[in-house]
């Protein structure tokens, strides 16, 4: 096109008999990598939660009446100061909250291998009346985070009528 106007096309069908197509793809996209992000140990963080209780930074927060969660860890720490847990059922439970890998466990609760996959299908043909092309597709992707997906239906139709030699009718 000249002067600077822009022409676009689009598909149109080329033989005379319906020319079919299907397409389909599938990909897969691993759990994202959280062994590379730098944290504290549930160990570490434990033994700072344990001297922070034994210093009496929790006791506002214990006795707030809104009750702000507070972490299993110093629950027990709580629940064994107050008696309604022995001391050695409390540092049990807290050995075992140690061995937790916040890491492991969001990779188990959260995250999902993810899987895309597309699918399309075309008709297309050219008579000496009618030039078509119908296409439809469906994307279907379910991404890394348990819960979320993504689907999308597509649908496209290209009719050119041939009225006569120098008239066509696109619809």
């Amino acid at each position: 096109a000249g002067n600077g106007v822009i022409v676009i096309t689009s598909k149109k069908g080329k033989t005379e008999k319906p020319q079919i197509e299907f397409n389909s793809n599938i990909s897969f996209q691993p759990n994202p990598d959280l062994s590379n992000i730098h944290s504290i140990s549930s160990a570490d963080f434990i033994e700072l939660e344990k001297n922070l209780f034994a210093q009496g930074y929790y006791a506002g927060f214990i006795s707030d009446p809104a009750n702000p969660p507070l972490t299993p860890a110093v629950e027990l720490l709580n629940a064994a100061q107050n008696g309604t847990i022995s001391q050695a059922g409390a540092d049990a439970q807290i050995e075992a909250l140690k061995k937790n890998n916040i890491w492991n466990d969001l990779k188990k609760d959260f995250y999902r291998t993810a899987v895309n996959q597309q699918y399309s299908i075309n008709v297309s043909g050219n008579t000496p009346l009618l030039n078509y092309y119908l296409s439809a597709g469906w994307d279907h992707n379910l991404t890394n985070l348990k819960g979320q997906q993504y689907n999308r239906i597509t649908i496209l139709s290209g009719k050119l009528f041939k009225v006569s030699y120098n008239l066509q009718i696109l619809a």
